[in-house]
């Protein structure tokens, strides 16, 4: 597991056996791939799965 620290692949899978649900989004502009823990924090990948950036998730008005 530890060539995959730091990749999409990684985090996907640390994700699932750690039982924590995400969302995956695509931005089809860039080809960057978002994870997102809802309420916790958004995590970047670029097209070839290497991590970007974090930041907190977006928050959605729910009218």
């Amino acid at each position: 597991m530890m060539r995959e620290q730091g990749t999409l692949r990684g985090a996907r899978k640390y994700l699932e056996i750690k039982g924590i649900p995400f969302r995956e989004s695509l931005d089809p502009a860039s080809g960057n791939r978002e994870l997102t823990i809802p309420q916790q924090i958004t995590l970047s990948y670029d097209p070839d799965g290497r991590f970007l950036s974090s930041r907190p998730p977006s928050v959605s008005a729910n009218g």
